[in-house]
């Protein structure tokens, strides 16, 4: 998996190049994200109870069109989708994760040849879609372990997501970072993701005022 990362982010710093016109992003892109579910949560199902303040990663294609609004405002369509299903704990069910999302955001500071820094806000839905992998298996039953059943039927579910945050483009490139909230609102189901993103705007789509 990580061969693979690697290998795509290589491809796509070398069709980037700098542009004179570095804030001309609008039109579509395409890049990969890093996702870190139940980020800051401290969620653990470790046999020693430990936990992490990074969630669970998960690696997704990140595709998506930007366009203008008015002055220095856009919005952006954005689709997340982990091709490589990661593993469940104990090894029980493989799991994809599919978001759609919609943004509006501003760009920070004017026109600069150079880049330019953004912040942006917006919701989405998060489906996730677990595949059982059946068969038995051994896990932690509390006080040692013991042989369980592990399901073979698919199931999935959908839920709103809240997302804020910043984003650097220049030339040809575009890093973000982002929070993604479920359940915002209430504050004992809330959780949060962290989103990072790089993304390849396509030569062809660029232009307009920015």
């Amino acid at each position: 998996m990580k061969t693979i990362i690697k290998s795509l982010i290589y491809l796509l710093l070398s069709f980037t190049g700098t542009s004179a016109f570095a804030l001309n992003d609008n039109g579509w892109n395409l890049g990969l994200s890093y996702i870190s579910q139940n980020f800051l949560n401290e969620v653990t199902q470790k046999t020693d109870g430990s936990a992490s303040l990074m969630g669970t990663a998960n690696y997704a294609l990140d595709g998506g069109y930007k366009s203008d609004l008015a002055r220095d405002w856009f919005w952006t369509g954005r689709l997340l989708y982990t091709p490589l299903p990661r593993s469940a704990d104990g090894n029980t069910a493989s799991i994809t994760l599919t978001q759609i999302k919609f943004l509006v955001g501003q760009d920070l500071g004017g026109a600069r040849a150079s880049g330019a820094l953004d912040w942006f806000a917006g919701l989405g839905i998060l489906k996730e879609d677990f595949k059982g992998k059946g068969g038995l298996t051994q896990m932690n039953n509390g006080t040692g372990t013991a042989t369980f059943a592990v399901p073979g039927n698919s199931s999935s579910s959908l839920n709103g997501t809240q997302s804020v945050g910043l984003g650097y483009t220049s030339g040809s490139t575009r890093f973000a970072g982002e929070i993604a909230f479920q359940n915002f609102f209430n504050e004992k189901k809330r959780t949060q993701s962290l989103i990072l993103s790089f993304l390849y705007i396509f030569p062809a789509s660029r232009g307009g005022r920015r």
